[in-house]
């Protein structure tokens, strides 16, 4: 049984290594396609910032909604996302929405959308 569980966690790890790493090309072109064009850029930092908090107000109203398995799909969105923005995290600190992106960003953690265990 454990040989088992320990097969399956490598095996887990592996997987999202691989997705990560097939994400990179699309990050790297969507940010080099943001290169100069802040207004595109500042508002792309807007709806993700919308979009991570419509999900921390879905996973704070139902706190299953993380561990579902129907929520793997959109778990990997999310995911992309905060790609996203840990590639523009100058924006993001912009003085403008700083506070308004660390209520989010904790309220993800704190609801269990993504966590330390789950997400290295």
């Amino acid at each position: 049984m454990l040989r088992t569980s320990a097969r399956q966690i490598v095996l887990n790890i592996l997987f999202f290594s691989a997705w990560l790493l097939s994400q990179e090309t699309f990050l790297n072109l969507v940010l080099t396609c943001l290169n100069g064009e802040e207004q595109q850029r500042d508002g792309l930092v807007g709806s993700l910032l919308k979009q991570l908090q419509d999900l921390a107000a879905k996973a704070k109203d139902n706190p299953l909604l993380p561990y579902l398995r129907k929520f793997s799909l959109e778990r990997e969105g999310v995911l992309l996302r905060l790609s996203l923005v840990g590639g523009m995290f100058d924006s993001v600190c912009h003085p403008s929405n700083c506070d308004a992106w660390a209520l989010t960003l904790f309220q993800l953690m704190l609801y269990g959308v993504v966590s330390k265990e789950r997400d290295r």
